[in-house]
Formats: C-alpha cells, sequence, structure tokens
C-alpha cells in the first residue's frame, strides 16, 4: 500500500442533505429547546400529584356527600390532565432523543446499512432488507409522531378541563334548584336531567344533519332547524377551544383508527387513575407474597396509623383513631377519635334522629354561640353508641372534649386517659370504625356477605 495514501487524511463526514419531502429539518428546528423543555416540565410534573393527593386528603375531611363527589370529580380529572400530560412530555422526550439519535446515526453512517457485511441467506437477507428500509424514513416517522404528541395532550387536556367546568356548572345549577325551589331533594335526578341535556343537543344535531342535512333546500325550515341546533352542539361541546386541533388530528388519522385510539386512549388514562390512586392507594388492590402473615392483623397487630409519632409526616387519617405513642411516658393516654362527614354526619341523622345538630352545613358567615350542653350529651352519647371504645375490654367512662388537629385540620373528640391504675406492661384501646350510613352497609353486605367489621386495636405500653 502506497504511504502516501496511508498518511493522507481521512475524508470528512458527508453532510446529510434532506430531500423536499422530508419533514424534520434540524438545521432550523430548535430540536434542543424541545428536549430541554421536555426534561425540564416533566421533572416538574411529577412533584404535582402527590401534591394534589394532599390537597383533597384534606379537604375531603371537611365535606359531606354532595359536596364531597363534586371535589372527588374535580380531584380526578386534574389527576387524569396531570397524568395525560407527564405521559406525553415523557413520550415526547424519549421520541426526541431517539430522533436525534436516528440524525446521528445517518451522518455517521449516511449509506445505512451494509448488507453485504452481513452473514444472512438470501431469503432472510430480503425479507430484512424489505422490512427495514432505510433511515431517512424511520427519522421522518419519529419527527411526525413527536410533532403530534403535543396538540394531541393539550386537546385531551382541554376535553377534561372542559368536563370539569361543565360538571361543575351542572351541580351548581342542580344544588340552587334543589335548594331554592324543592326543600334540598333530588339533587342527583337534576344533575343527571341537565347532563342529558348537554349531551342531546350535539347527538341531534348530528343525527338530523345525517338524515335530512342533504336534502333539506337551502334556506327551508329544517335547514334553519339543523343550522340552529348545530351552532347550539359547537358551542355546548366547546369546539371554539379545541375543535380546530382535534379536527386536524381527527382527519388526518386513518378513518379505522380514529375512533378507537381516542377510545383506547380514554380508557387508558381513566384505567390507570382509577387503579393507582383509588385501587391501589386505598389498599383495595394489593401484591404481596407473605402469606403468612395477614393483609389486616387486627388484635393481632400493631399499626404505626395508631400511633401520631409514627405516622407518616403531613399524612391525613381521616377515619383512624390514634394516641401520642407505642410507647407512653405521658401522665395521659390522648385518644382522639376523627370526624368523617360523609360517615359520621349521615349515620347519626339516620340512626340518632333525635339528636340536633350542633352547626349548620354548608358555606355561610355567621358568629354562633356556644351549644348547650345537654344537646352536646346527646351528640356524645350517640357517637359512643355507634362507635364505642373500650380500655382492656371495659367501656371507657372518660369525657371527651371537641378537638382539632393543628397539623392536618382534622375535626373529631379526644379524650385524655389517666394512666394512673393501668397495669404495667400492654394495654389494648378499641375504637369501633367510623359509622356507615345504611345504605353503605346494604351495599357492603351484598358485596361480602356480611357488615360485621373488626374494631381498631390501639396497644400501647406503659
Amino acid at each position: 500500500m502506497d504511504l502516501k495514501q496511508a498518511d493522507a487524511p481521512a475524508p470528512p463526514a458527508p453532510i446529510i442533505t434532506y430531500p423536499e419531502t422530508s419533514v424534520h429539518e434540524p438545521a432550523v428546528r430548535p430540536w434542543e429547546l424541545e428536549l430541554l423543555i421536555s426534561g425540564a416540565v416533566v421533572f416538574s410534573l411529577l412533584q404535582v400529584p402527590g401534591v394534589v393527593d394532599g390537597l383533597f386528603d384534606r379537604a375531603q375531611t371537611h365535606l359531606g356527600e354532595r359536596a364531597h363527589f363534586g371535589v372527588f370529580m374535580l380531584y380526578t380529572y386534574v389527576k387524569l390532565i396531570l397524568y395525560t400530560l407527564i405521559s406525553c412530555f415523557i413520550l415526547h422526550l424519549c421520541t426526541r432523543a431517539y430522533w436525534v439519535g436516528l440524525i446521528g446515526l445517518e451522518t455517521v453512517f449516511p449509506q445505512g446499512v451494509r448488507w453485504e457485511e452481513l452473514t444472512y441467506g438470501r431469503v432472510v437477507g430480503e425479507v430484512y432488507r424489505k422490512k427495514l428500509g432505510r433511515l431517512q424514513p424511520r427519522i421522518d416517522a419519529a419527527d411526525r409522531f413527536a410533532s403530534t404528541l403535543f396538540p394531541l395532550a393539550f386537546t385531551l387536556v382541554m376535553i377534561f378541563a372542559y368536563s370539569v367546568v361543565m360538571l361543575g356548572a351542572v351541580m351548581l345549577l342542580a344544588f340552587g334548584i334543589s335548594r331554592l325551589l324543592l326543600g334540598g331533594q333530588y339533587f342527583g335526578i337534576i344533575c343527571a336531567a341537565f347532563l342529558a341535556v348537554f349531551m342531546f343537543i350535539p347527538f341531534t344535531a348530528w343525527a338530523l344533519d345525517r338524515a335530512y342535512g342533504g336534502r333539506a333546500a337551502p334556506g327551508s325550515g329544517m335547514e334553519k332547524v339543523i343550522r340552529g341546533m348545530s351552532l347550539m352542539a359547537y358551542y355546548v361541546s366547546a369546539m371554539p377551544a379545541y375543535g380546530t386541533v382535534l379536527m386536524t388530528l381527527f382527519s388526518n388519522a386513518r378513518k379505522t383508527a380514529r375512533y378507537p385510539m381516542i377510545y383506547a386512549l380514554m380508557a387508558v388514562l381513566f384505567g390507570f387513575t382509577m387503579m393507582k390512586d383509588i385501587f391501589v392507594r386505598q389498599g383495595v388492590v394489593l401484591a404481596s407474597n407473605h402469606v403468612y402473615l395477614p393483609d389486616e392483623a387486627g388484635e393481632f397487630g400493631v399499626r404505626a396509623s395508631y400511633y401520631e409519632n409514627q405516622r407518616e409526616p403531613g399524612a391525613v387519617y381521616d377515619r383512624t383513631p390514634s394516641i401520642q405513642s407505642d410507647v407512653v411516658r405521658d401522665p395521659y393516654v390522648k385518644l382522639f377519635i376523627p370526624y368523617t362527614p360523609i360517615r359520621h354526619g349521615a349515620s347519626f341523622a339516620e340512626q340518632c334522629p333525635r339528636v340536633e345538630p350542633l352547626s349548620r352545613a354548608g358555606v355561610r358567615m355567621d358568629v354562633a354561640d356556644p351549644p348547650p350542653a345537654a344537646q352536646v350529651k346527646a351528640v356524645l352519647d350517640c357517637w359512643m353508641r355507634l362507635q364505642p371504645v373500650t380500655l382492656n375490654g371495659a367501656p371507657l367512662r372518660q369525657e371527651f372534649r371537641f378537638y382539632t388537629q393543628p397539623g392536618t385540620g382534622l375535626r373529631g373528640i379526644i379524650a385524655y386517659i389517666p394512666v394512673a391504675g393501668l397495669p404495667r406492661g400492654e394495654n389494648v384501646i378499641t375504637v369501633g370504625l367510623s359509622p356507615r350510613p345504611q345504605s353503605d352497609e346494604r351495599m357492603r353486605e351484598a358485596v361480602t356477605g356480611s357488615n360485621a367489621s373488626p374494631p381498631h386495636y390501639i396497644r400501647f405500653w406503659l
């Protein structure tokens, strides 16, 4: 070999030239900025679901059944929006990184696959060569996919946000009509009627147009009806907010994939939200191989959630009673039992109908005086009957007082139990589960075959 040829510098790598049909333009498009934005937004958004969980936990402890349902729906849709954005930005970040990698690979190896260097046989080589193709189509496909992710994600976000606004408006209207005209009754029926009307308008406009739109003469009564219904459907469906983007994506997708794609995306997002934030978070779905340990230890276990010094900081335990510690060195055991409006409020009204409430429900602005002692005693007697408390097997005779936890804002009752006279070593307080409305009890019995539930066993040592 000629020494001059061996010492000659290698030719520079060829500059990639893209045909006019190529959809990616790395020389002018700020893909570095896209990657930076996606990475920063993903990192930021991953912190938000935990904050939303904390806000919901704190809010629900003060709400009755109707308000709780509204806040729960708001919580669900906010989580859907967050999961949509998080998944979109993560997928966009991965796709853009893959796209950049393909461009770099084509820069280094512009000729693509060198099939003559591979050891495949003739048939396998032909099949692979036909199916794999060149790098350029894959670069363009990755770029197209990344470019459609943001509009698709924000379209879903707008749909979820519109659903929140619509549900809020419907619930406010239903609440006003129920409270002002019907004495607070038929709230659910009124909500369902309003939702049916909102759904009826778009479907009626589409059905009339498909059936009579092509045959209706311009300016005729039918044409005016269809046009008016279409205009109403346009605004009821919130098309000014996301319609252009949705229709652009929808019309450019394959006809056989349009509806399955939308339904699949919705199903995945709803399914993930329900599984993660309802079933897993509430302990309904478990994954464990501790077959010789019980899922619920009952009287044979010690739960950290019963002791305030062992609880997760900032967590809200709205249905779990507590004392200060498992090993008590104070002269008193401070037993706190939280009040849950959707359980205690409904149960007190059903099972203690003669007991008068101690305050008014809903949003209000007033200054109230302390209730009479007899009225307070009646409420506490009802509470102890529905949620009995014992100490070492004997009914607890200690006086309870109303209390608000400073850290969580939970309201309930507290008793200061003196430890003098209690045996050294292990002691146990039992507290009945939060009482449920009778409708919940019947549903629980129909599902599980029994409505009997063991109490809370709070063990402590002196």
